[in-house]
């Protein structure tokens, strides 16, 4: 038993290398497919008050995972450093001196400059440190809807899939396991054409304590999502891992991306 417990923590150990970042968005719209790394930065995040309360059961349910335009959320972002993937119980309370708080907002898609593109697309979220791209996001009943990217700048980088992914499907708990294909046709990447196929490995696997500087979550969920980017034509086959940690009516706290 100790072997395997020794080799379960030299994987953690050779995949730490990942950025952290930081803030719960609470109340406030998804998180983003590939975007930086969070995690909370504390009870001086100036959060609102929770639209939901955490009733502790293990599993997150549509309308604990609230989808609100115009909230704000504040994140600590940082870069290539270590960070506990192993757990639960996570310990990812240090503060590092490289860390930097940022705050983000999730606007309303009706009236971008996209927003014909994305149909069905309820909050645009910042995806990125600088603001420059958004992620377009529904939620229902079933699931958190990734429609795809965009710039906030118009007509640079415009990329909706043919369909919507669902990133969580509802109710969120450990041994949710399944794949998503999102289809790029005819998009464009600072005005570059593009097409390309995403496909998406979501895994829901464990649930434990969660430690953030200045904040504890007694009953996360960790997701740990592999998104493998392929262009149509040309380019170089990528793929992206993410750890994500849920909280019930905070929505993601932590994130650590490969």
């Amino acid at each position: 038993m100790q072997r395997a417990v020794d080799r379960v923590r030299g994987r953690a150990r050779r995949r730490r290398r990942f950025a952290v970042a930081a803030a719960a968005a609470i109340a406030a719209a998804a998180p983003a497919g590939c975007g930086d790394n969070l995690t909370h930065p504390g009870a001086d995040a100036g959060a609102s008050p929770l639209a939901c309360l955490p009733n502790l059961d293990g599993r997150i349910d549509a309308d604990e995972l609230p989808v609100v335009a115009g909230t704000a959320a504040t994140y600590l972002v940082g870069h290539d450093r270590p960070v506990d993937l192993a757990g639960p119980p996570w310990n990812w309370s240090d503060d590092a001196p490289g860390d930097v708080k940022q705050s983000f907002v999730a606007e309303p898609v009706a009236g971008q400059w996209y927003a014909a593109a994305f149909v069905g697309a309820e909050v645009a979220v910042p995806i990125d440190a600088g603001g420059a791209l958004v992620g377009l996001y529904a939620r229902d009943a079933d699931a958190l809807w990734f429609f795809g990217v965009a710039s906030t700048a118009p007509d640079a980088t415009l990329l909706p899939y043919d369909r919507p992914v669902a990133l969580y499907r509802f109710p969120i708990e450990v041994g949710r396991r399944y794949e998503e294909v999102g289809t790029v046709t005819g998009g464009r990447i600072d005005g570059v054409p593009y097409s390309g196929t995403d496909t998406y490995a979501i895994d829901v696997d464990a649930r434990g304590a969660l430690a953030l500087p200045h904040l504890s979550f007694a009953d996360a969920l960790r997701v740990r999502t592999r998104v493998t980017v392929a262009p149509a034509v040309g380019g170089v086959t990528v793929t992206r891992r993410q750890v994500s940690l849920l909280f019930e009516c905070f929505g993601e706290v932590a994130r650590a991306t490969s």
